[in-house]
Parts: C-alpha cells; structure tokens; sequence
C-alpha cells in the first residue's frame, strides 16, 4: 500500500481495493482469510441494506451479488451502510431479471427507503408560509426535505416490501398473500421520505407525482399552477406540512 498522509476514509477504501484485485490463488492463506471475510462481511451489509430482497431472493443469491458488486463497487467509506446502489443495476443485467423483473424495483425501493432512513429531518420553518399570504408566488419557491425521493414502479412494490417486512426472518409469505399482493392495484408512484419520528412510505397519483417533480425542478408555485391549473394546491401545501415533506417556502 502506498504512503503519504492520507484519510481513514481513504486509507480503508485503498486497504479493501489491494484485498480484494490481489489474486487469492498465489497461496497466501491470510489473504483468502481476507477475502472470504470481506466477502461475507458484503453480503451480510447488503441484507441489512436490502432486507426485503434478501427474503426473496435469499442467502446464496444474495452472496452472489455481493461478490459480484464488490467488482463494480468497492466501499468508499469505512461505514458499509454507505456501499450498494448500484445493486438496482446490477439486478437489471443479471438472469434474475428475465424471470423477476420486479426485482429491480425492489432494490430501488429499498435503497431510497435506507437513504431516506438514515438522513437527517429538517423541521418546517412556519413563519416562511407567510410567503403564500404576500400574493408573490412568482417568487415563492418550495423547499423538500433533503431526504424526499419520489420513485414509479409498473409492479406493487409497496405492498410486496410491507408483506415481507410483516414477516419474521424465518418465515416466508405463503403464496395467497403473494397473489393478494400481486392483484392489489397500486398507483405505482411512491415519495419516501424522512419525518420527524419515522421514515415515511406515501402512495400517490400521478399529477401529484409530477407536482413534486416540478418543485424539484426548481419551478416557483405561480410556474407550477399554471402549469397544473387543477392541480388544488391548498389541500396539497396543508397535507405536505402534516406529512413532514416541506422545510421551508422562499
């Protein structure tokens, strides 16, 4: 390993790199020990990180990608929680996707949800809400939390990641409560998000899904209503406070 003054950040992430591109097979057995320990200590991160899919899925395949990430994705960190997004991709070019294309959706829900469930929750700045009484909503801007992330999936994701997450480690659900799931008409768009006591999971339908967009595309409330001319904005602006989505208006 190279010297110089470096981060432990850094420090970690190059000690991983040479672990982990270094050949096992030449024969050095505290190597093997390494590897076979970063290897298992990736899958174990993996299904804290991806829970839902882990049951599915389940332990052999789950070792699988873990090996297979660490090549496109090494830990840069020397906190694990922050390695896996790629897996969503990694699942889309991998032979699960042929036979379970929900899969990838999965992962990508459970990776917003573990963003979201680890980011910080920014209470609402009530005295900004005055900005909607000044009339000038061509300059009145609305601010999300950091954490706020809107998602869409073509398949019940919510309802499958709650039914999986009602069951213990060692249970699976039975294959009624799947065909339950699977029949169960969502809206197939999602906004997951920080609140103040817990991460939040909102179904919702598709203007205001693209109201959210619009917001995070920077578009001031006057750009966003004549834009979305039925879109009832006083219902929605007094819904985003109670579910902790808005910090500020400026």
């Amino acid at each position: 390993m190279s010297g110089g003054n470096i981060s432990v950040m850094d420090y970690q992430s190059q000690f991983l790199n040479e672990i982990y591109h270094v050949d096992s097979t030449l024969g050095d057995k505290g190597l093997q020990v390494y590897q076979n320990n970063l290897h298992m200590t990736a899958m174990l991160s993996l299904t804290v990180t991806y829970p839902v899919l882990a049951q599915m899925v389940g332990e052999q395949a789950m070792f699988v990608l873990s090996h297979r990430l660490l090549r496109a994705e090494l830990p840069e960190s020397g906190d694990w929680a922050d390695w896996g997004q790629q897996l969503p991709a990694l699942i889309r070019n991998s032979e699960l996707n042929a036979e379970h294309p929900y899969l990838v959706d999965i992962a990508q829900f459970e990776w917003v949800f573990h963003l979201a469930s680890r980011s910080q929750f920014h209470a609402l700045n009530s005295a900004s809400l005055q900005r909607l009484a000044d009339e000038a909503l061509e300059q009145t801007f609305i601010t999300l939390q950091p954490s706020l992330k809107y998602l869409r999936s073509s398949y019940p994701v919510h309802g499958l990641w709650r039914l999986h997450r009602s069951q213990t480690e060692q249970e699976v659900p039975s294959r009624q409560q799947l065909e339950n799931v699977m029949n169960h008409q969502e809206t197939g768009c999602y906004v997951i998000a920080q609140g103040a006591h817990n991460t939040n999971i909102v179904e919702v339908y598709e203007d205001e899904f693209n109201w959210l967009r619009g917001i995070s595309d920077g578009l001031s409330v006057a750009a966003l209503l004549d834009i979305f001319p039925a879109f009832d904005f006083a219902a929605w602006i007094a819904s985003a406070i109670q579910r902790d989505w808005i910090t500020h208006l400026e």
